[in-house]
């Protein structure tokens, strides 16, 4: 492809799309590439999520039901291990609510 080609793809997609959303460029031959690529974000965001409270739930279920700890101190490690966590599953979800926005 000439570099003119993909420019005019580029501005006839762009003519076509509206104005409240950015424009969607499409890789000529590969069909469903952006559907493929918010799947796979969402998928990241989704699992990211469900193991940081899966963790949380087994400190909770491991400190205090199983070991019998007293529940202040799973408090302790529960808060440790959120803020630690927290900010890794923070960026990951932002990653992908970023990327529905484009």
């Amino acid at each position: 492809m000439n570099p003119k080609s993909i420019e005019e793809s580029v501005r006839m997609v762009r003519d076509l799309t509206s104005s409240a959303k950015p424009p969607i460029i499409e890789v000529a031959g590969m069909p469903g590439v952006e559907l493929t690529r918010e799947e796979t974000r969402k998928y990241i965001a989704y699992g990211a999520l469900g193991g940081f409270l899966g963790i949380l739930g087994l400190i909770i279920i491991f400190g205090w039901l199983i070991c019998k700890h007293p529940i202040d101190d799973v408090i302790k490690v529960l808060t440790t291990t959120a803020g630690v966590l927290s900010g890794v599953v923070g960026a990951i979800v932002g990653f992908y609510f970023r990327g529905e926005n484009r």
